[in-house]
């Protein structure tokens, strides 16, 4: 099943992408929505704009094959106005 979220980033807490649950794969479009801001993901909740695994500028979008408990989590640059940065998922599950 493919599904599609617009998720509103946090600049002081990292916010979780993609499924919750245990699931067999999936893969993950992020595209950053901000006009000026980039966004920064990382595999864990701890991830900051200083310490991260990607760094998605703005207008711009990347692709992740997930495998089962895999997690992307994602926060805004800490120069962004609270509440201003939001990301499109898009998301499509390997098996049903």
């Amino acid at each position: 099943m493919t599904t599609h979220i617009v998720k509103v980033l946090s600049i002081s807490s990292a916010t979780l992408l993609g499924h919750t649950l245990v699931h067999s794969g999936e893969d993950l479009t992020i595209q950053n929505l901000d006009t000026v801001y980039s966004v920064y993901i990382g595999g864990t909740e701890s991830v900051t704009s200083s310490s991260f695994g990607y760094r998605l500028p703005p207008e711009e979008a990347v692709s992740f094959a997930l495998t089962g408990k895999d997690e992307l989590w994602a926060i805004a640059g800490g120069e962004a106005s609270p509440g201003s940065t939001k990301v499109s998922t898009m998301s499509t599950g390997l098996e049903s």
